[in-house]
Parts: structure tokens; C-alpha cells; sequence
């Protein structure tokens, strides 16, 4: 960057120590481009912000670029580089890779020890005072230096741009501090802010406006140059030490939202990974690809909603020995949000519900929600329609209360009307959380003959999810139906997603835990296949919908935001609300959740059992298993044990 433009320039990797140490690199421009001799040059040390470094110093062209000028103005320009940052990731005694003990530090450590380290180096190499130049942190650090008058006694003067004393809050990347995060963001991000930048309907050059205010006068090819070069590392510490000085961050812009949640998510997953193992094509559909290859009879059916969504099920009629039983008593399965059916056939037979169920002999369907790969038909709309786009926006125009009113009615009588036979009912999450709205408004009770609720979900106000709840609070479901993203995730997400998983040093099953909770007893071949297959597509207004009830704590229909729509929709200013305490008190229910489950939280599952303290006692099972977090219930490889014996039990008593 230095030499490539026609001047003089000397790396000072390996020579500058800390007390600490941490071994910093500098870059010297010891003079400009003429190559003119001038003694005694004062020299200028230019300290870089937080994410930076020394490059970002250089993106313009020399006459416009503050390192080229001083040196063509005849000062001796001495360029810093933060610990940590690519010039600077060096120490005596410890990996940024592999020892945790070298993020352990924060801007304290870049007061006391990088800044004395730097400004002593450059004077004993010059033999004068410096003058410092500081943008952003690079400000913060001279100052709070100069505040216990420290480095005075080597400096001549000081220009601080974009002075930092005081600050916004970024609250979010404390959860990093708690998955054990030390480094953000880490080495995979550079290749994900390049892929991310490059997907349709991301404009990154909005970025540096919504993170610092619209900057007035940046060429777009310095933007592009600062990309490549953009973000550098720093220690998790370091964010934390900034945001106990703040009070708010603002993040009006969709594109930065998702930016900064994508690399929220490649941090969480950091770790040690090899690529995905293969998984069977699903093109040729679920039951071909991932039930008849384990030796079962399965059938492909479609049923179409009230509203005209056309939903595919799969149904496995009898176990794998074959053996026909007479008047088999049919379960339907309806999964959680970002799956379909397939996520209940991750694992082996023996260990995978709808096989077990099969063996044990039910007639056993799984219901693939709207929108998902197998349920993305509509009698006239198109969820993907890039003339007709007015039919795609009336495609994705649901929320949960849809699949509660027409999803749920529709395939439970499809298969009472194909059996002739009242239906047990397994739901996972979302599918948890529809039926329980549904039997609050005594729907389906007639087609029932019990429920199993596993990781239920109703009430959702103590939600953790280390990736969710920051989505949450800064309402990033409504930011992205600003961009036009009316489906999430869409193809490009899928594709990130698989960008990110197929990376080397990421693995996945953290962020399964990042989302869910730290699932205790998953096998790795069933989360490559279930990372393989996933997310699959909903509605971003169901999104925006599950954010309500997370902000509020209740269990309400859409609230569309102002009171005028809401009568239009409601007949009244507010959403009415699903009460728990209406469903009768005879349904039986199984109850299945977990100690560690950060989306169906045990505090949250506490306010559920509340509402249902009058129901039947030998109507209601509740089972809790400390040690399960959420994906827990639907691939624990000793689920078939601990969660599903107690629900055969369950159903054959109903």
C-alpha cells in the first residue's frame, strides 16, 4: 500500500516488545515521494481505531491520504498497529490462537503498555519528541494516557480526530464474553463481510454511515478498499470495557443489523471444524431420501389450506418389519421454526421419533409448515416472483396466528379424514407453541386424542438465546422486512449459512448452542445433516410476530402497530390475547423441557404450568430433564430413553 504508490517503507515487525509482551509491528515512511534528504524530520506516530489498522490510514489516494501528506510535508510518518490486528498478533510467550490469556486485555492495556511501548521505540529510533496523531480509539488511549501524564515527556503535540471519551452502548457482544469468545471478530469474518457485502440487496456502503453518521465525502472505491480490509480483530475484553462507558447504540440501518448479527454468529461458532460430511440429495423429497433409505414404507401427500397453502406431509404407516396392524391410532408431527419434518429423521432409527413411534405401532405423519421446501405451493401466489412481485408479498403475509387458524385445522383433518381416527399430537417449539394457542380457543379438540409437547413453547419474555435475544432487541425481523426480505432465511442466507459451516475452524454445533442452549447430547453426523438441510424458510412477519411476545411476555396475536389496523383486523386497538388458562381441563398433556433450553426457558415454562394449575392431574405429564437444551428433544441420541419411552407410555394411555 505504501510502496506501490512511489514511497519509501520500512516494516518494524518483531521490534517493538510490551511490558506485557506483545510483540506490535509499525510501518515507517521515512520520507515523501520526492526522496528529498531533510534532517532532522520530526516524526508523527498515527494510531488507527478499533477494528482498523494501519491500512486505514492509506485508502485514498496520496494527496488526499493524512500519512502520504506528512511525509510529503517533511515529517518522518511511523504508522501503529494495535495488538492483536494482523501487524501485531505476536508475543513472547503465547498463540492468539490457541491461548485465551492473549485476548485478556482491553484499552487499559493499550493505555498503559502499547501507546509507552510505541512512543519509546520511535523515539529511540529517532532521537526526537513525536507528534501523535489519533482517530477514534487511537484518541481515547492518548487521552487517558495524557490523564495520568504518561508519554508526555516524548511528546511534542497531539491531534486527536474524532475525539472518543465518552460513548453508545453496545450491549449485545457481552454475550460473546460468555460462549467464551476472546477474539471478535475472528479470522473467518474478513471472508464473511466479503460474501455478505456481495449478496443482493445489501449495500455495505451504508454501513460506515449507520455505525458512525453519514459521512460526507468518501469516494466509493476507498469504501470498497476499506472492506478488504475491514473488521480486525480485537479482544472480546475490549468491547466490553468500551460498552461500560456507554449509554445507547442505534442501529437504524437494516444492512448493518444483519452485517453485525452475521458476525455475532461466525464468533459464536469459532472453533475447530472439518467440512460437512454429505447428506442424501432431498430433492427427490423426504421420503425417498431420509425414510424408505432406512427401510420403510413412506408416502408423500399434500393437503391445501382455507387460505389456499398446499402443505406436504409424509406419512409412515407401519414400522420397518412391515408387519400390517389393524386400526393404528395416527400421530401427526409438526416441527419448530428454521426446520421442516425432516428434522425429525436426523438420527438413526432408533434414536429418531417418527421410526420409534413407527416400530411401536402408530401411523405416524409429519407436516411440513408453509413456506418450508416441501410446502411452498399456493393455489395462485408464488412465494418467489420476481415480475409479479405483489404475489410474493401475499405469499409471505402470514404469521403464527395463521398457522394456528388454517395449518394446524387443515392437517389434522386431512389425516382424520385419511385414518378415521382421532390423532396423538407431537409438536417441537413453534409447533408447541400453535397448538397450545389453538387448544386455548378450543380448536381441534374434537380431531384430538392427546397432545406431547416437547421444548414447549408459549410464553417467551425470559428468552437468553445468545443470537436471538440480541436479534430481538434491536428489532432486527422488522429491519429486515424494510430491506424487502419478506422470506427469512432466503436463499442467500442459506447460502451464508453454508458459507459459514463449510469454513475451516468453524463448528457449527456451537451455534446450535449459540441459539438454543448448550445441547448435552447431540452426535456430529446428525448436526452436519441438520446444518446441511437448514434453515429452512418462514414468513419474516412471523418473525416480527415471535419478537412481540418476546418483548412483551405474552401470548398475543400480530399487533400490526397502530391502533387504526389493528380494529381493522381485531375489532379493537390491541391483539387479542391466546389464553393458556382456557384450554379445558381434560385435554391431556405431555410436557417435556429442559434445564438449559435458552428459547423455552424454565421460567418461562414456569408462567406456562401456572396457567394450566387447575387442569387435570391425571390429564398433565410434565417431564423435566436438566440437562437438555432445546435441539435436545428432537436429536439427543438418548432422547429415545429419557423423552420418548415416558411418551409412548403417554399415548398408550390415551
Amino acid at each position: 500500500m505504501v510502496e506501490t504508490q512511489g514511497y519509501t517503507c520500512q516494516e518494524h515487525q518483531f521490534q517493538v516488545t510490551t511490558a506485557d509482551g506483545y510483540i506490535l509491528g509499525l510501518q515507517r515512511i521515512p520520507k515523501g515521494r520526492s526522496g528529498n534528504e531533510i534532517a532532522d524530520r520530526q516524526p508523527v506516530l498515527l494510531q488507527h481505531g478499533l477494528l482498523l489498522d494501519a491500512s486505514s490510514w492509506l485508502l485514498n489516494p496520496p494527496d488526499q491520504s493524512l500519512a502520504f501528506i506528512l511525509a510529503d510535508n517533511g515529517f518522518d510518518v511511523w504508522l501503529a498497529n494495535s495488538r492483536g490486528t494482523k501487524s501485531s498478533r505476536g508475543h513472547t510467550s503465547l498463540s492468539p490462537d490457541d491461548d485465551p490469556a492473549y485476548w485478556d486485555w482491553s484499552w487499559d492495556e493499550l493505555a498503559s503498555h502499547d501507546l509507552p511501548a510505541f512512543f519509546q521505540y520511535v523515539n529511540n529510533q529517532t532521537g526526537q519528541k513525536l507528534h501523535y496523531v489519533g482517530h477514534s480509539l487511537g484518541t481515547l488511549t492518548a487521552l487517558a494516557a495524557f490523564s495520568q501524564e504518561k508519554l508526555l515527556n516524548l511528546l511534542r503535540s497531539a491531534a486527536l480526530l474524532s475525539p472518543v471519551a465518552y460513548l453508545g452502548q453496545m450491549s449485545s457482544l457481552f454475550k460473546l464474553k460468555l460462549l467464551g469468545v476472546q477474539e471478535f471478530p475472528n479470522g473467518q469474518t474478513q471472508q464473511l463481510v466479503e460474501f455478505i457485502c456481495t449478496l443482493p440487496g445489501i449495500d455495505c456502503s451504508n454501513l460506515l454511515a449507520t455505525i458512525t453518521g453519514p459521512n460526507c465525502c468518501l469516494s466509493s472505491s476507498s469504501k470498497d478498499a476499506l472492506f478488504k480490509h475491514f473488521p480486525k480483530p480485537t479482544a472480546t475484553k475490549n468491547f466490553i470495557h468500551l460498552s461500560q462507558k456507554t449509554t445507547k447504540l442505534k442501529m437504524s440501518n437494516p444492512s448493518t443489523t444483519l452485517l453485525l448479527l452475521a458476525l455475532l454468529c461466525v464468533s459464536a461458532v469459532a472453533a475447530t471444524r472439518t467440512k460437512l460430511n454429505s447428506i442424501n440429495n432431498l430433492d427427490d423429497g423426504i421420503c425417498k431420501s431420509m425414510v424408505e433409505t432406512q427401510g420403510y414404507t413412506c408416502q408423500e401427500h399434500e393437503v391445501t389450506t382455507a387460505d389456499g397453502y398446499i402443505l406436504g406431509l409424509q406419512r409412515i404407516p407401519n414400522g420397518r418389519s412391515g408387519n400390517e396392524t389393524a386400526d393404528k391410532l395416527p400421530v401427526l408431527l409438526q416441527h419448530g421454526v428454521f426446520l421442516d419434518a425432516s428434522s425429525w429423521l436426523l438420527n438413526p432409527p432408533d434414536q429418531a421419533l417418527p421410526f420409534i413411534l413407527a416400530d411401536n405401532g402408530f401411523d405416524v405423519w409429519l407436516v411440513n409448515s408453509r413456506g418450508t421446501s416441501p410446502s411452498r405451493g399456493h393455489t395462485s401466489l408464488s412465494p418467489k416472483d420476481p415480475v409479479h412481485f405483489a404475489s410474493a408479498n401475499a405469499y409471505w403475509d402470514w404469521s403464527w396466528d395463521e398457522l394456528v387458524a388454517y395449518d394446524l385445522p387443515a392437517s389434522f383433518q386431512y389425516v382424520n379424514n385419511q385414518t378415521g381416527h382421532k390423532l396423538h399430537y407431537v409438536g417441537h417449539s413453534l409447533g408447541t407453541l400453535t397448538a397450545l394457542a389453538a387448544f386455548s380457543e378450543e380448536k381441534l379438540l374434537n380431531l384430538l386424542r392427546s397432545a406431547a409437547l416437547l421444548s414447549p413453547v408459549a410464553y417467551l419474555g425470559h428468552i437468553s438465546s445468545l443470537i436471538l435475544r440480541p436479534a430481538v432487541d434491536i428489532f432486527a425481523a422488522e429491519k429486515l422486512k424494510l430491506l424487502g426480505w419478506l422470506e427469512f432465511p432466503n436463499g442467500q442466507i442459506q447460502q451464508l449459512v453454508e458459507f459459514i459451516c463449510t469454513t475451516r475452524g468453524i463448528d457449527c454445533s456451537n451455534l446450535l448452542a449459540a441459539i438454543g442452549g448448550p445441547n448435552c447430547c447431540l452426535n456430529s453426523s446428525s448436526i452436519d445433516a441438520l446444518v446441511e438441510h437448514d434453515p429452512q424458510p418462514t414468513a419474516t412477519k412471523n418473525l416480527i410476530h415471535l419478537s412481540q411476545i418476546v418483548r412483551k411476555g405474552t401470548v398475543e396475536m400480530y399487533d400490526y402497530g397502530l391502533e387504526d389496523t389493528n380494529i381493522k383486523h381485531y375489532k379493537k386497538p390491541t391483539p387479542p390475547v391466546y389464553n393458556m388458562a382456557n384450554i379445558p381441563k381434560d385435554v391431556p398433556l405431555f410436557l417435556s423441557y429442559g434445564g438449559r433450553d435458552s428459547i423455552a426457558d424454565v421460567s418461562d415454562v414456569g408462567i406456562l404450568l401456572d396457567k394450566l394449575r387447575d387442569h387435570d392431574r391425571d390429564k398433565l405429564v410434565v417431564e423435566y430433564r436438566e440437562e437438555y437444551a432445546h435441539v435436545d428433544f428432537i436429536m439427543s441420541v438418548n432422547a429415545n430413553q429419557v423423552v420418548y419411552g415416558p411418551l409412548l407410555a403417554f399415548f398408550r394411555l390415551h
